[in-house]
């Protein structure tokens, strides 16, 4: 079973996530991509199946919140 993008992205449902404008919480998601896929990333020893799979948690995070952010 393929992971939500909030649990790829380390994003959570609820807390602040729940208030904060979609551009926000965007912002968040992205920021979480850069820090993964610094562990993550084929060209630093990380796995491509991993680094499709964050590259894929945000693309689906875009089409739910907007690209903003």
């Amino acid at each position: 079973v393929e992971q939500s993008w909030r649990e790829v992205l380390d994003v959570p449902a609820d807390g602040w996530v729940l208030s904060a404008p979609p551009a926000v919480v965007m912002l968040h998601a992205k920021a979480q991509l850069r820090e993964k896929m610094k562990l993550h990333h084929p060209d630093r020893g990380g796995d491509p199946a991993t680094a499709a799979a964050i590259n894929r948690a945000l693309e689906q995070a875009e089409a739910e919140l907007g690209k903003e952010g």
